[in-house]
């Protein structure tokens, strides 16, 4: 406001007081902006931004991440989960501590469980800060040693966990289609009502079915090894249908003339990202750690590119870096891991 009459002059910012008094003798509507006499307004009443965390201090609450956060109308913007934050400190500094601890008691759910931290925020953000660096971090610091135990059996027996999961949806399927359609959201539903964290069942759930691996041909400049995520490979395609992305990926390879190598002891094997998403950083250095030893074996180290069918676990191995063993690092180095969007556009 003090600089208004500096860029448009005395003559036209007179018109502007003019026109202001007739439309808003009162000054009711936006008091103090645009016309505003005070010539120090503009270091007035200026916002507090306590330093909270590293990873979000330089946000000056622009918004300009809010529209690319997936849980923007469910509960917290990425503003929003770094706003609560210095409001936390906040309170804490000034003794309120009822109030600080039924917010931090709210903030575990509208600001950690829903975060995506997918790094979308960060793309839109002027500084560059990624909200959902700052959410991993405080996810690893509320996890106990029991569920880091948990987590890192889980990492340890995973061809076991996704066998279970898909054969869970087959045997979900069957209910369904013996008890009727609605049977397993009913049943996942009355669990929920008693085991709040329980998943609840959805009714475009599928397994995969088997996948028809093709005869491997020698190596050649146009070999590729498919590495089909944890996800892809439990979950089928839409109900009613039998393709599933498994499918569709190597019949659009086959018909470019793009030899797909499948793994065979692939089931054990995941980019990791369900354990570093949610801070289980030790469960996630040792899924990692494996899984580029099986990718350095299956591309007959590091000559065959990986191709990886879902974006968000490519960028995961992609920066599996810092948690890797130096063998591992060295043969990360080795390796070229693209994605499916990408192979379709530079090799098809």
């Amino acid at each position: 406001a003090p600089f208004v009459e500096t860029e448009w002059g005395g003559e036209i910012y007179s018109i502007m007081c003019a026109l202001k008094e007739v439309i808003d003798p009162n000054n009711l509507l936006n008091p103090g902006v645009i016309i505003n006499k005070d010539k120090s307004a503009h270091i007035q009443h200026l916002k507090d931004l306590p330093q909270v965390e590293e990873e979000v201090d330089k946000c000056m609450e622009c918004g300009f991440c809010e529209h690319r956060c997936p849980s923007r109308d469910i509960t917290m913007t990425p503003r929003q989960r770094i706003v609560v934050r210095r409001e936390l400190i906040k309170l804490k500094s000034t003794g309120k501590q009822a109030v600080h601890n039924e917010l931090l008691n709210q903030y575990k759910y509208d600001g950690m469980d829903t975060c995506a931290v997918d790094g979308l925020c960060a793309e839109a953000c002027p500084v560059d800060i990624n909200t959902g660096m700052l959410i991993k971090r405080l996810r690893k610091e509320n996890h106990n040693a029991f569920s880091n135990r948990i987590a890192v059996l889980i990492a340890k027996n995973f061809a076991v966990v996704a066998w279970s999961v898909k054969n869970g949806i087959r045997i979900g399927n069957g209910v369904n289609k013996l008890l009727g359609r609605n049977t397993m959201r009913r049943i996942t539903g009355g669990l929920k009502s008693v085991i709040p964290s329980m998943p609840l069942w959805s009714n475009q759930l599928k397994a995969t079915n088997t996948v028809q691996r093709p005869a491997i041909v020698q190596t050649e400049s146009r070999s590729v090894v498919y590495y089909p995520t944890c996800i892809s490979r439990a979950m089928g395609g839409n109900i009613g249908s039998t393709t599933t992305v498994l499918d569709s990926f190597m019949r659009v390879a086959a018909k470019s003339g793009v030899t797909c190598i499948l793994p065979n002891n692939i089931a054990g094997s995941c980019c990791g990202q369900p354990f570093s998403s949610k801070g289980f950083n030790e469960a996630y250095a040792i899924m990692a750690n494996k899984t580029i030893s099986l990718l350095w074996e299956w591309t007959k180290e590091g000559t065959i590119p990986i191709v990886v069918d879902i974006t968000a676990c490519t960028h995961t191995l992609q920066t599996c870096a810092p948690v890797l063993t130096a063998e591992n690092s060295k043969r990360f180095k080795a390796m070229k891991i693209i994605d499916s969007i990408e192979f379709i556009s530079d090799f098809l």
